[in-house]
């Protein structure tokens, strides 16, 4: 015959052995009641275990898929500045490049200022001479 539990609460052992009825000293519990009978509780500490981590699994679950993704977002970022950083330091190469093109033109330019006055303060003296 099955066994039902039957909570007395007065302390002394109870056992019906007509109506199945065992008291809570003898049978802590049955699986029914979310209680292995034989563990002393271990089955109700189990469920809520495994309850507790049956919540936590999802959670970081989604943590888990949302770090992955930031992480590969965040590479994909790197991998476009990198090839940005690429682009402008051989944009800065050619910039640097045409300025000492023009530092080299300005300063041919500056020697012909140069003489040129050189030679006209020359024709001034001449001018002045005569």
């Amino acid at each position: 015959m099955p066994w039902t539990y039957r909570n007395t609460h007065d302390g002394e052992p109870d056992e019906d052995s007509e109506s199945g009825v065992i008291d809570d000293e003898k049978n802590p519990g049955s699986p029914e009641d979310g209680v292995d009978a034989g563990s002393g509780g271990s089955y109700m500490k189990w469920g809520f275990v495994k309850d507790a981590l049956v919540i936590l699994v999802i959670p970081l679950a989604i943590w888990g898929v949302r770090l992955e993704v930031t992480r590969w977002v965040q590479a994909k970022e790197i991998e476009v500045m990198q090839k940005d950083l690429e682009e402008y330091e051989s944009e800065i190469k050619e910039i640097s490049q045409h300025v000492q093109e023009n530092s080299e033109d300005l300063a041919v330019l500056n020697q012909k200022i140069t003489d040129t006055r050189e030679t006209v303060d020359e024709v001034n003296d001449f001018l002045r001479s005569q």
